[in-house]
Formats: C-alpha cells, sequence, structure tokens
C-alpha cells in the first residue's frame, strides 16, 4: 500500500504568523497564553 505525501512542510515565515509572539499579543487570550508560559517558567514562549 503506497503512503500519502508527508503532510508538514516546515516553513520559519509561516509558523511565527500562525503562532507566533506579535500574533498572540493581538487577543486578550493570546496574551493569556504567554502571560500561563511565563508562570510556568518556559524557556520558549512561542514560536
Amino acid at each position: 500500500m503506497a503512503k500519502g505525501k508527508r503532510t508538514f512542510q516546515p516553513n520559519n515565515r509561516r509558523r511565527a504568523r500562525k503562532h507566533g509572539f506579535r500574533l498572540r499579543m493581538r487577543t486578550r487570550a493570546g496574551r493569556a497564553i504567554i502571560s500561563g508560559r511565563r508562570t510556568k517558567g518556559r524557556a520558549k514562549l512561542s514560536a
């Protein structure tokens, strides 16, 4: 049986635009995510 192609095609610009810090800071919910990650002590806050 043939498998399908790999669906993850890495792209740093798309990654940053969809999950980046500036996108998170735009909405109240996004800021809550960043805040939670700061509280937890995450080394990386966002993509």
